[in-house]
């Protein structure tokens, strides 16, 4: 039998090898050769999986069973030397055999033509290195190993089968497998770096497990050096393995590639558009296209979802490497300008979405458009690049000695993060990029800018039960607004801190923030009603807006009369201005002053086609909101009451917000035990 080498433990390869099972069973029904093609980025198994497959199978084969190394990393095999070995692992005397490499192949087809034969080519570069050792055999199973997706041998008639990280229960049974008993007397949150940055890669993994192999105690320091240094971290024996088999894929490339490779390794996040890969290049979209699709072929880029690409974590630390240490200027200039290009094109989207005030110049003094399709566009663009933003505004951080612009970039993309970090959630990265435009605002003096972050993270933390944060950062931003003299700040800030103090069961405090807040909003109806001071087809979005605060302050001091009393003009207006988010906004306001005045079915009225314009605009805190409300608003309908607490637990989990607490709460009191429990 011949023994095929498969790197143990070999782990969460299970469902590849039914799938290479399936093919191999879909061929032999129909009667076609089974030439099976896997591939995947150096390092992440491929040969290992084709090994297992392999000795699964060699009994079946009574023909022959054949393991051919084409390449080993420093250079593929000749033919002639393939077909040598293949001749004498069939039994061929080494000899006997003819010198010309005709002649050998000769003997080649003769002895494999029709037989039930089982062939591994393990690390084939080139599609010609096997086209003449493929049997002619419709019973034979024939694998090739590659680390490139060969396209010349797919026309052939191979089925390519690519070969992913591992997932993540699968890492870490590898890496218990790899240290044994030291594993579990490494902590939780260290292994779980490790993990985190190996990223799934099967060698990476190993190689954690053979540097803490009886050291487990380097633990700590080797995910710091990882988090420090990258693949440079990942040593045996003072050879980085990683890096050194990604070097062999690099210095494979075209000549035209190996510079494609690091450039687009410059981009801030995880992944990337092919837009962003055209900024990146610096080429057009036809050729950024076969530049993403060559690295696509190589396994150094992976296809993701809606047409974007992106590195495996390890793949993308290499080509910063390389990136770094073979043209350091160029890769900067590429930061530069991916994350100029990441602010101007967030800019013009988020204009598009909401017409609130920035304070940046950057920002279009123009309104909104109003085009439902661009709106839900620039949403789509947002939440997708959300990631890439974040990223960007650490990589001005890191860049801003070198550039001028680099501070102001982070202060513009704190302000594009508001419409994804205001719909969607706000998670822990995100709040840190905005802390980050906060720095970058003080260090440009930029006081207005400084109020209006200062005062969206505050909203953050709010949403997350941080109280003590919320109220430092709002009271931050009216600390600054009133100097400014600037009464959309000071307005803002002041309703956000009576919400803090309600929060805080603090009657009072909230009672006075709530009368300060009220006074200006009245100060600023005022202001905008004397003639000259708000254009006059402006007016009536002003007051609108100005209502809807207004009200907001109402509900929140349970004086429900008087906010329903100003938001039906507000209702009409935004009903007829094209502006969901806003219309949706004071439908809400409304259902809820409704709702506390006792009038449910007003209440619902309300409610029901705000929830359709929150899920339209894809706001899932405001969704989760609605349906609490609604909640209330079918309390004499338990199956109806039930469904929406339902979507509102889910949806605020999703967000990790704290209210899903109370309304899991909420749902048990709806189902008391039954039975004959006490």
């Amino acid at each position: 039998m011949t023994s095929f080498h498969v790197s143990h433990p070999f782990v969460g390869r299970e469902p590849l090898l039914a799938d290479l099972d399936r093919v191999r069973e879909s061929t032999r029904r129909q009667g076609a050769p089974c030439l099976i093609l896997v591939h995947g980025t150096a390092g992440i198994g491929s040969s290992s999986l084709a090994a297992a497959f392999a000795g699964r199978l060699q009994e079946s084969f009574p023909d022959g069973v054949l393991y051919l190394l084409v390449g080993d990393g420093r250079g593929p095999a000749a033919a002639g030397g393939l077909l040598r070995s293949a001749l004498i692992q069939m039994g061929y005397p080494a000899r006997e055999l003819p010198d010309s490499e005709a002649d050998q192949a000769a003997i080649y087809r003769l002895r494999t033509d029709g037989k039930r034969m089982l062939i591994v080519f393990d690390g084939v570069s080139k599609a010609d290195q096997i086209a003449h050792l493929v049997p002619n055999s419709k019973t034979a199973v024939v694998i090739a190993t590659t680390r490139r997706e060969l396209r010349t041998l797919i026309t052939q008639g191979w089925r390519p089968m690519r070969v992913p990280a591992l997932d993540a229960d699968s890492s870490r049974v590898l890496l218990r497998a790899m240290l044994s008993a030291d594993f579990d007397s490494i902590d939780a949150s260290t292994v779980s770096a490790l993990l985190h940055n190996c990223a799934g890669h099967p060698l990476a993994l190993r190689l954690v497990g053979a540097a803490l192999a009886g050291q487990p105690e380097y633990a700590p320091q080797l995910a710091a050096d990882m988090d420090a240094v990258g693949i440079n971290a990942l040593e045996v024996d003072g050879v980085p393995l990683v890096r050194v088999v990604l070097d062999s894929v690099y210095d494979s490339l075209a000549d035209t590639l190996q510079p494609a490779y690091r450039w687009l390794s410059a981009n801030p996040g995880p992944d990337f558009s092919l837009d962003a890969a055209q900024v990146l290049l610096g080429v057009d979209t036809s050729t950024a296209q076969r530049t993403v699709r060559s690295l696509v072929d190589a396994n150094l880029l992976e296809r993701g979802t809606d047409g974007r690409m992106g590195f495996h974590p390890l793949v993308r630390d290499h080509a910063r490497l390389k990136a770094r240490t073979e043209s350091f200027e160029g890769f900067r200039e590429r930061q530069q300008r991916i994350i100029g290009w990441y602010r101007d094109t967030g800019v013009r989207w988020e204009s598009t979405v909401t017409r609130r005030w920035r304070e940046s110049a950057t920002y279009p003094k123009t309104a909104a458009s109003l085009d439902p399709a661009a709106r839900q566009q620039a949403l789509r663009w947002l939440t997708a690049e959300r990631v890439n933003l974040e990223c960007s505004i650490a990589v001005a951080a890191d860049i801003r000695s070198e550039t001028m612009q680099a501070d102001q970039i982070a202060v513009d993309l704190g302000f594009v993060l508001w419409t994804p970090f205001h719909l969607f959630g706000h998670p822990d990265t995100t709040m840190d990029a905005l802390a980050r435009a906060v720095d970058a605002a003080r260090r440009l003096g930029d006081l207005r800018a400084v109020m209006q972050l200062t005062a969206q993270l505050g909203s953050g933390c709010f949403a997350v039960g941080d109280l003590d944060a919320a109220d430092r950062y709002f009271t931050e931003s009216l600390e600054l607004a009133r100097p400014l003299g600037h009464g959309l700040g000071q307005q803002s800030a002041l309703e956000w801190l009576g919400k803090v103090a309600a929060a805080r069961d603090d009657a009072m405090t909230a009672r006075r923030l709530s009368d300060a807040a009220l006074e200006l909003y009245g100060q600023s109806e005022a202001i905008a009603r004397t003639p000259g001071m708000v254009a006059e087809e402006q007016l009536p979005r002003v007051l609108a807006l100005l209502a809807l605060h207004r009200a907001r302050v109402f509900n929140a001091r349970g004086e429900y009369a008087s906010a329903a009393a100003l938001l039906p003009d507000a209702v009409r207006y935004f009903a007829n201005s094209g502006e969901g988010d806003n219309h949706a906004k004071v439908l809400y306001a409304l259902g809820i002053a409704l709702l506390g005045l006792g009038d449910a079915p007003g209440a619902r009225e309300r409610l029901q086609p705000a929830l359709a314009l929150f899920e339209a605009d894809g706001s899932l805190r405001r969704q989760a909101e609605t349906h609490a409300a609604l909640a209330d608003a079918y309390a004499d309908d338990p199956e109806n009451a039930r469904a929406h607490l339902l979507s509102a637990e889910g949806i605020y989990r999703e967000l990790d917000d704290p209210r899903s607490v109370d309304l899991s709460n909420r749902l048990r009191a709806l189902d008391p035990p039954t039975g004959d429990q006490p």
